[in-house]
């Protein structure tokens, strides 16, 4: 031990990417309950979004725009539509800013990326569920461009829960 500038605590970066990996494989080996990982996905996204409302730059939500697009195709698939649909919410988090909040989104949101595709297998009207998802993702994207966090926090919310809600498979839930 000493004394001085050069001694005491400190903290050593850690990459991102390794961040994530890291929470994504303790998600999914933890088996924490699907209820438990939506409300710590509200409690992000709610963040996310309203960090990225707060400066909304075109280009920062570039990828964003372009997961929408996928979304919107008349014939996209489940498989598709749930790699844009994790697209769109990553994306959202890497605009916010926030390095750790978009780690910790991105893993939480990857981990559930089978469950969700599963759960989206099992509708049978799957044109209904899909419009009402792209409707969703739209209100949210024209609040952050709009520059209203308040807005975009509430309907990310709101868009979370009700996915949840409209899955039901995902209430039988193993954890």
């Amino acid at each position: 031990m000493g004394s001085g500038a050069g001694t005491g605590t400190f903290v050593a970066s850690m990459p991102s990417d390794a961040l994530t990996r890291f929470l994504r494989l303790h998600i999914a080996l933890s088996n924490f309950a699907f209820p438990d990982l939506v409300e710590a996905r509200v409690t992000l996204e709610r963040s996310s979004v309203a960090l990225t409302a707060h400066h909304p730059h075109p280009e920062r939500l570039t990828a964003v725009r372009a997961a929408i697009e996928i979304m919107d195709a008349d014939d996209v698939d489940r498989t598709t539509f749930n790699d844009a649909d994790t697209a769109f919410h990553t994306a959202i988090a890497h605009a916010g800013g926030n390095r750790l909040v978009t780690a910790i989104t991105v893993a939480i949101r990857n981990a559930m990326r089978g469950r969700i595709l599963a759960a989206f297998e099992e509708i049978d009207d799957w044109p209904a569920l899909r419009e009402v998802l792209r409707s969703e993702h739209r209100a949210i994207l024209a609040a952050i461009a709009a520059g209203d966090p308040a807005t975009a926090a509430a309907l990310a919310e709101q868009h979370i829960r009700s996915a949840y809600e409209l899955l039901p498979a995902l209430h039988d839930d193993p954890a």
